[in-house]
């Protein structure tokens, strides 16, 4: 009976410690209309086209800088990489556009993976006449020269490591050169690849307390 006592205790403890180390493990940072399918919060897009600009701003998203489109798969070739819609970052006004999104829940000094798909849209962005996208959050950034024969979606990743609490990714158009087609943006998502998480030793010697408990419960009982 004092053995299973003792065996007992000594699971409680390391699954103590074990969760307590799995809760240090931080998950995906929380992204408003990721992926670019919605109007409001429950209210999908449903139109071909959906113009943007820094007065009308899309759900989750703000343009700082001229006017954007979201588009739907099929309208005038467009391809979407996730669902049915992907950003146009050149809108119905020629301009470079800036969209962002201010995030929350970082932990600093913990590296965190950006993920984004980008395209061109053929429309304007050819072999001869890249678009050029910029994608920068706390200090990070990316520059992509996209040009293509047809829309073409590539898996890009940015790794940078929290500086604040609540931080800021944007997306900027740096073409320059006319028109209504710039770079495309879809699927976008935040990751934790490192995190405070204590080294499996730290974990057992979180755990000796517990157990050096339960072996002088144990030798009480026998005295």
């Amino acid at each position: 009976m004092q053995r299973e006592i003792l065996i007992e205790s000594t699971m409680k403890a390391l699954a103590l410690a074990f969760a307590a180390a799995a809760s240090l493990c931080a998950g995906n940072i929380t992204i408003i209309n990721p992926d670019f399918e919605l109007a409001g919060p429950s209210t999908p897009l449903t139109a071909a086209i959906y113009s943007y600009n820094t007065t009308t701003q899309p759900y989750g998203w703000t343009v700082a800088q001229q006017n954007l489109e979201f588009v739907d798969t099929g309208y005038k070739g467009w391809i979407s990489e996730s669902g049915s819609y992907a950003v146009d970052l050149n809108g119905v006004n020629a301009g470079n556009a800036i969209m962002t999104q201010t995030l929350s829940g970082f932990t600093v000094g913990d590296a965190y993976e950006l993920t984004y798909w980008a395209s061109e849209n053929t429309a304007g962005c050819t072999p001869a006449a890249p678009c050029t996208l910029q994608t920068s959050i706390d200090g990070a950034s990316q520059t992509l020269s996209l040009g293509g024969a047809k829309m073409t979606w590539a898996e890009e990743n940015l790794d940078f490591t929290a500086t604040s609490s609540s931080l800021t990714l944007a997306f900027e158009d740096l073409t320059n050169q006319g028109g209504d087609a710039g770079p495309a943006i879809d699927n976008v998502s935040i990751s934790s690849i490192s995190t405070t998480a204590p080294e499996p030793g730290t974990i057992w010697l979180s755990a000796l307390p517990l157990l050096a408990f339960g072996v002088r419960h144990r030798r009480f009982r026998k005295s």
